[in-house]
């Protein structure tokens, strides 16, 4: 009888096949072992052999030590809110959803070290979130931006604002062009998550979905919605949240000048937004007729800007830098080496250097030059020899946004 692996866990080959989008079929042709062995490993009636484990680990890019290491991070008691639930988008879905659960473990585990900022988010009394109308949203983003100690002009960096705020963002591609952002309340690390994919190559356009998944996190708290009609519902405030807060309607009403695309093109300029978007603002907002909105439409459409926007290039994509700050603390504070992080952490070195936005190599090879703009309040590592597990926790100095 061929051995299994003592403290194989089943849940954890289901989470890395998913991750890499493959089928249970598709698994077993890379590893050539067959189906039936690949669903008993995953139902855990059996365990794979050292040289099965070795194989499964090597084709999803996994250390062996994933498959015996439990997460971090218990698991989601709210799923997240995805743009899209059809069964196109199913694979997608789920392939996000497990590295969601992966960037929960690492924040989970560095939050033992390092001091996250505090969640500052304002809560309002929304009794039925489906029955706010379009006033009543654009009031809330307005009362946003104050509550964030914001005027009414274009917003520098929104995933910057957001981690100033205590949540977590990272960026991966969710290959899907249905699902473009996602966010979620995590109960267990008791602070906010957003994920922006990368599959679309626009800056403004990643803007919005930052400050639409805010619109998700303040708006809908804790709530999901089934496919259909409260969906749609639920999503198009969202939009009207995150358009709302990023282009305020008075200065934005003050400064619309002329009903043009170039005029919506330096708009675009100044508030960071595409023009396409502006376009739908402003004929929401009433500043347009319904039929100068169309011809402008038809206009972005022959110029070929559905595709891609003049002045893109102008924008910078907001990278997320929070995780990516907190492990480049731990290292240049000596708590732990990248060696040290790797062993602590079940994932490839590119695997988190990814989800937490770190350079390449950070983890896997010669760091390179860095400017590292955050330090340690102290720096005495954990002892390895700590009988209660008590770690010392480094702080972030304060920031205020």
């Amino acid at each position: 009888m061929r051995p299994g692996t003592p403290g194989f866990i089943a849940s954890r080959l289901r989470s890395a096949r998913e991750a890499r989008g493959l089928t249970l079929n598709a698994l077993a042709e890379i590893v050539e072992v067959s189906r039936q062995s690949l669903s008993s490993y995953e139902s855990g009636m059996q365990t794979p052999g050292p040289d099965t484990l070795s194989a499964l680990a090597s084709s999803l890019n996994v250390p062996v030590l994933f498959f015996i290491t439990p997460p971090h991070a218990a698991p989601l008691k709210v799923q997240p809110s995805y743009r899209s639930y059809s069964s196109a988008t199913q694979r997608a879905r789920k392939r996000s959803a497990n590295r969601l659960d992966w960037f929960r473990d690492i924040a989970s585990w560095l939050s033992d070290f390092v001091e996250l900022p505090p969640v500052t988010l304002p809560t309002f009394d929304i009794a039925d979130p489906l029955a706010l109308d379009n006033d009543d949203i654009e009031g809330l983003a307005t009362e946003t931006r104050r509550f964030f100690g914001m005027g009414d002009g274009p917003i520098g960096n929104v995933v910057q604002l957001l981690e100033s705020r205590g949540v977590l963002v990272t960026r991966f591609a969710l290959d899907s062009d249905s699902l473009d952002a996602f966010s979620v309340w995590d109960d267990h690390i008791a602070r906010p998550l957003v994920v922006l994919g990368t599959d679309k190559d626009s800056p403004s356009r990643s803007r919005l979905n930052a400050a639409h998944e805010l619109g998700h996190l303040i708006l809908h708290k804790g709530k999901t919605f089934a496919d259909g009609d409260e969906h749609k519902r639920m999503e198009a405030q969202a939009f009207r949240f995150g358009a709302a807060f990023l282009v305020p309607e008075t200065p934005f009403a003050r400064e619309l000048y002329a009903v043009s695309l170039a005029a919506f093109l330096q708009h675009k300029r100044r508030w960071r937004a595409s023009a396409a978007m502006l376009i739908k603002r402003a004929s929401d907002l009433g500043l347009i007729l319904d039929a100068q909105a169309e011809r402008l439409w038809r206009y972005h459409s022959s110029k070929g800007y559905r595709r891609a926007e003049p002045f893109e290039n102008e924008i910078a994509f907001e990278a997320p830098s929070l995780l990516r700050a907190g492990i480049d603390i731990l290292i240049d504070a000596h708590v732990f080496t990248p060696a040290d992080i790797l062993a602590n952490l079940p994932y490839s070195a590119y695997e988190i250097e990814e989800l937490c936005s770190l350079d390449p190599g950070t983890l896997s090879g010669d760091r390179g030059a860095r400017v590292v703009s955050l330090k340690p309040l102290h720096s005495r590592a954990r002892e390895s020899d700590t009988s209660d597990g008590a770690a010392d926790v480094l702080r972030f100095p304060s920031q205020r946004k």
